[in-house]
């Protein structure tokens, strides 16, 4: 008589179905680091080494283990040391205020209509059209 497969013992103890892991908004609380991926549900993106991390297998444990990476570390102490894009940057009214010279005489030059200069609202009152005329005419002189 020939076996069926139902009879063997394989048969009787069913595989369970690995499901894969998707990436969870939530993720991002615990770990800053992190973001979704534009590959997909099945990935999350490190914002430190730039790398999209393949969380299907492991899910959480997959983020955890690549934070606790080598290369991981060295980019993270290594951003900790560069210094702050807004340290580039240097504001102060003297550099406005050229700016804004700079802009009212484009719009005299032009000959545009005196409307233009409504933008001087949004400027600070040091900055009225009259201040503007007066910082010209001097740099004229």
């Amino acid at each position: 008589m020939a076996k069926r497969a139902s009879d063997s013992p394989c048969a009787s103890s069913a595989k369970k179905r690995k499901y894969a892991a998707k990436y969870q908004p939530e993720w991002v609380t615990r770990m800053d680091f992190i973001c979704a991926s534009d590959k997909g549900a099945m990935f999350a993106y490190c914002k430190v080494c730039n790398v999209h991390v393949n969380v299907s297998f492991g899910g959480k444990y997959d983020v955890v283990r690549h934070s606790k990476s080598a290369s991981h570390g060295t980019l993270k102490n290594a951003t900790k040391t560069q210094p702050q894009m807004k340290s580039f940057f240097v504001t102060s009214k003297t550099t406005d205020l050229s700016t804004n010279v700079l802009i009212a005489e484009v719009i005299f030059e032009q000959n545009l209509p005196f409307r233009w200069l409504i933008i001087s609202r949004i400027w600070p009152s040091s900055c009225s059209p009259i201040a503007i005329l007066r910082e010209s005419s001097r740099r004229a002189v």
